[in-house]
C-alpha cells in the first residue's frame, strides 16, 4: 500500500475506535486528492469482510468525538469548513 492508502486505513480506522477530529482533517485531505469511493476501495482492500456502504454511512456522522482543541489542516482550514466540506462530499456521495 502506498503512504496515502495507509493514512486513508488509518483515518478510518482511528475513527471506528476513538473518532478523533484529526482522523476527519486527515480524510478531508485525502478528499482533495482522491474521491469517496478510493476510500471505499482502499479501506475494503484491506478489510475485505466490511460492508461498502457502512463505510461512507459512518464517515457521514460524527459520533461523540473527543474533547479536543479544533485542529487546523495543513492548509489552514477550520475545523467548521473540514466538517461542512466532509458533509457535502459523502451526501454527494451517498445520492
Amino acid at each position: 500500500m502506498s503512504t496515502e492508502e495507509e493514512l486513508a486505513v488509518q483515518a478510518i480506522d482511528g475513527i471506528v475506535r476513538q473518532a478523533s477530529k484529526q482522523h476527519y482533517v486527515t480524510l478531508h485531505e485525502l478528499l482533495e486528492r482522491h474521491s469517496v469511493q478510493w476510500l471505499v476501495d482502499t479501506y475494503r482492500n484491506r478489510y475485505p469482510n466490511v460492508m461498502a456502504i457502512s463505510i461512507p454511512s459512518l464517515l457521514s456522522t460524527y459520533p461523540e468525538i473527543r474533547p479536543e482543541q479544533d485542529p487546523i489542516d495543513m492548509r489552514g482550514n477550520s475545523w467548521e469548513r473540514i466538517e461542512r466540506s466532509l458533509q457535502r462530499t459523502i451526501s454527494d456521495y451517498l445520492r
